[in-house]
């Protein structure tokens, strides 16, 4: 028996011999196959990642260059249209008037200061009583100080025909002579 298995093992033995080398070689090119198709897919991904930051880069740089163009653009025509707005004299119809020469030949260059000779000239600010609340103007009453404003009042009837005629109008036209007499003993009319 031991001859027939010898005999019988050799053809059986070729066969598994030859099914293990099939085995092996099949599992050999499947290693191989399989190497490649790793390193194809790590090559392929590197460079997929390289390409896409390369991209992302380069549109993020093209946003960023664009996104500051326009800032800049935009800053330097803000620049532009404020200068314009400066040196832009509005007609005397638009209520935002910057300037107004007054017929004493000063120039008023602001609102306040036009509003402040406006309110200057008008015999409604000496003549009438002030209008709003009582209490406001007690309590500013209290505080003023007619010492402390003449020489205000007389620097601005010196420096300002208008008011200064306004003045002599006022005075002449709404007190009585008594009136006079006591504002030169308090040393209010000069």
């Amino acid at each position: 028996m031991a001859e027939g298995d010898d005999g019988g093992g050799t053809w059986w033995g070729s066969w598994v011999q030859a099914a293990k080398e099939k085995t092996l070689s099949a599992v050999e090119l499947l290693k191989q196959d399989l190497s490649e198709f790793t390193s194809t897919v790590q090559h392929d991904t590197q460079e997929a990642v390289v390409q896409s930051t390369s991209t992302l880069k380069e549109k993020l740089n093209a946003e960023n260059t664009s996104s500051a163009t326009s800032r800049v653009k935009e800053g330097f025509s803000n620049l532009l249209g404020g200068i314009s707005k400066a040196f832009v004299v509005k007609s005397e119809d638009d209520k935002g008037q910057r300037m107004r020469v007054t017929s004493s030949g000063s120039v008023v260059y602001d609102r306040a200061k036009a509003r402040l000779h406006a309110i200057q000239l008008d015999p409604g600010t000496y003549c009438n009583e002030p209008s709003g609340p009582l209490d406001l103007f007690d309590d500013w009453l209290e505080t003023f100080s007619l010492d402390t404003k003449k020489g205000d009042i007389s620097q601005l009837l010196v420096s300002n025909v208008e008011v200064r005629s306004l003045y002599t109008q006022l005075i002449w036209n709404h007190t009585t002579p008594s009136e006079m007499v006591a504002g030169k003993q308090n040393g209010l009319l000069e």
